[in-house]
């Protein structure tokens, strides 16, 4: 997909070999396909993106673990997919502003 964009990537070092949590800024919707382009990941949501159109559905697609922020609960099934991710060798993505920014700052987590 990012080369159709003409977007090119590179990396430096060694990708790791099994999962590991990685911690993130979002600066965008490119960010999420840089990311999958170089790493086998899944990605943690708030539940509402599920119903945006398009993006939710690629999101869903795609093995996005969605979470219901309102519901303190649901981070127990959340932990467990989690843990299946990295028992696969995924990595898992966590955008903890849960939101886009220009990158400039860094805003308060959201839980």
């Amino acid at each position: 997909m990012l080369r159709t964009l003409g977007v090119r990537t590179s990396v430096e070092g060694s990708p790791p070999r099994s999962g590991r949590l990685i911690v993130s800024n979002h600066l965008g919707y490119i960010d999420i396909a840089t990311l999958a382009s170089v790493l086998p990941t899944v990605f943690v949501s708030k539940a509402e993106v599920r119903r945006w159109p398009f993006w939710g559905a690629m999101a869903a697609m795609a093995g996005t673990i969605f979470i219901d922020r309102g519901r303190k609960r649901d981070t127990v099934r959340v932990l467990r997919e989690m843990d299946r991710a990295f028992e696969r060798g995924d990595s898992v993505v966590v955008f903890p502003e849960a939101t886009s920014t220009d990158g400039s700052t860094i805003w308060p987590f959201k839980s």
